[in-house]
């Protein structure tokens, strides 16, 4: 069973880190060329949608990592299980911080200097995020395996 979860775990970080590279690296620049006039009023319209994806990930990642725990917790693996969720579980803090309460206001300062500076800790929330993913999904078997010494 925590095979699975772990697997599960695993695939949901490695999609986040999906989505976050496309939108960035594909997505958001493309929009950018072929609508300049209309590029903020797009990214304004997907961000909602983005981050909202951002917290199921990160919530569906947090859930698999505390069903992990708690079946391994008592097991000498255990460790690995509660590093993948103290790492889904501050992904999570941070995609909620960002959808619930940084985007909002940024959304009502649009076009003023706050506006620029709530911009800039929000991309750098999302590089945290990523970075959060990203290890997510290197740390998914880690600790699997390992049993503890017999005398």
């Amino acid at each position: 069973m925590s095979a699975i979860m772990r697997t599960l775990y695993g695939l949901v970080m490695a999609v986040w880190v999906g989505v976050m590279g496309y939108f960035g690296a594909v997505l958001t620049p493309t929009l950018f060329r072929v609508f300049p006039e209309q590029f903020g009023e797009i990214v304004a319209a997907l961000f909602p949608t983005y981050f909202r994806l951002g917290e199921v990930l990160a919530g569906a990642a947090a859930l698999l990592a505390l069903a992990e725990w708690l079946v391994a917790r008592r097991s000498p693996a255990g460790g690995g299980a509660r590093w993948r969720l103290i790492v889904a579980v501050a992904a999570l803090a941070i995609a909620v911080y960002n959808r619930e309460i940084l985007l909002p206001q940024a959304h009502a300062v649009r076009g003023t200097e706050v506006f620029g500076r709530l911009h800039g800790l929000s991309l750098a929330l999302n590089l945290a995020d990523a970075v959060l993913a990203i290890a997510g999904a290197l740390i998914a078997h880690a600790g699997a395996g390992r049993r503890a010494a017999t005398f």
